[in-house]
């Protein structure tokens, strides 16, 4: 172990022993932390919790739908949000409620101009043309 000089406590403004005790400090922390959020653990074991992806689990942190925990210059997600998020069924794909929303435009759009009908669309959105009567 290289010896600490005077002029690098002066430089770095802590020593050995205070690093020592910001470690134990963190330590103390992780562990209560852990013990409160039912454990923690890391992005790539959180993908394997959720059946994802990390890139997935990376995303939902960023769109802060996963809470972060940082300790040790790492990135830990809770055991227990993780259970939770897990809970609520997910289907993959685009959810349900822009299908709808894109269903409902369309068939508002052939009702509205059946002339302009796309011939592209599949057969589920498909109506026949009928004549409106007055």
């Amino acid at each position: 172990m290289d010896a600490i000089t005077p002029l690098q406590i002066l430089l770095d403004g802590s020593t050995e022993v205070e690093q020592a005790d910001s470690v134990q400090v963190e330590l103390a922390q992780f562990s209560k932390t852990s013990a409160e959020e039912s454990g923690l653990v890391n992005i790539s074991q959180g993908g394997y919790i959720l059946d994802r992806s990390k890139q997935l689990v990376q995303r939902l942190v960023a769109q802060r739908r996963l809470t972060p925990f940082k300790f040790f210059g790492r990135t830990y997600l809770s055991v227990r949000e993780l259970k939770e998020f897990q809970k609520v069924e997910r289907l993959p794909g685009r959810p349900w409620g822009k299908k709808i929303i894109a269903a409902t435009k369309m068939a508002g759009a052939m009702l509205l101009d059946p002339a302009q009908m796309r011939h592209d669309i599949t057969e589920d959105f498909k109506q026949p043309h009928r004549p409106v009567v007055e």
